[in-house]
């Protein structure tokens, strides 16, 4: 007889081994080693779905934005250096978030909606400048001449929300400043950021946004997700 086959009379008993019975009259059975026999797995752990790549910003008004366009082009008659910031992107970034899971999303409009904001307020730009520095710039940008205290005020409230979420502490200082263009590698952009004139455009800020950003070949799309009055 094989050592896989017996009847209903001789069962074979064999140690740590499970005997499954299989259909038809004969009553024959079947024994299976262990390492076949079902075992059920254990659940994987459940992750919070992924939101984004999120970030809190103040954009321009669109009168602002046409009137920074044909000032940078009096401004800088040779082009804006590097890859420019395409002009629907132009905005002063409170805090980036970075990837940003469902529950963290929910922490974080959460506190920003019990936030003292405050009141609506005036910004006004300023000149060109440069990251690190204008002799080796990384990044040219445009100041804040008026507005600035407040903008710090509600970049304070960002940074306290995004802690409220989850997020580690920001590292460094809020600066605000508008970015136009990216410089890579870094280059010697001092003279001409001497020899341009500050813009002075002025607008009213009235909101925070919650922006996602959304990747690709092109330049990027930032989405409003949320938008936080100032009263």
């Amino acid at each position: 007889m094989s050592a896989l086959m017996c009847n209903r009379r001789t069962a074979l008993r064999l140690p740590k081994l499970q005997t499954l019975r299989l259909g038809g009259g004969n009553g024959a059975c079947c024994v299976v080693p262990p390492s076949r026999a079902y075992v059920p797995r254990a659940p994987l752990p459940m992750t919070e779905p992924r939101v984004g790549r999120l970030f809190l910003g103040v954009p321009l008004s669109e009168q602002l934005r046409d009137a920074l366009g044909e000032h940078l082009g009096r401004a800088l008659p040779g082009g804006v250096p590097g890859r420019a910031v395409v002009p629907a992107n132009w905005h002063l970034t409170l805090r980036f978030l970075g990837e940003t899971d469902a529950e963290q999303h929910r922490r974080l409009v959460e506190a920003l909606e019990g936030a003292p904001l405050g009141p609506r307020f005036s910004m006004v730009l300023g000149g060109l400048g440069a990251f690190p520095r204008a002799r080796r710039a990384g990044v040219l940008w445009v100041g804040v001449d008026e507005g600035a205290a407040e903008l710090k005020r509600v970049a304070a409230l960002a940074e306290d929300a995004a802690r409220h979420a989850g997020f580690a502490a920001e590292k460094k200082p809020f600066s605000p400043h508008l970015t136009i263009s990216r410089l890579n590698p870094p280059r010697d952009i001092e003279a001409a950021v001497a020899a341009a004139p500050p813009f002075g455009g002025r607008m009213e800020v009235g909101e925070v946004v919650l922006f996602r950003s959304h990747l690709g070949s092109g330049p990027p799309r930032y989405e409003a997700l949320q938008r936080f009055a100032l009263r």
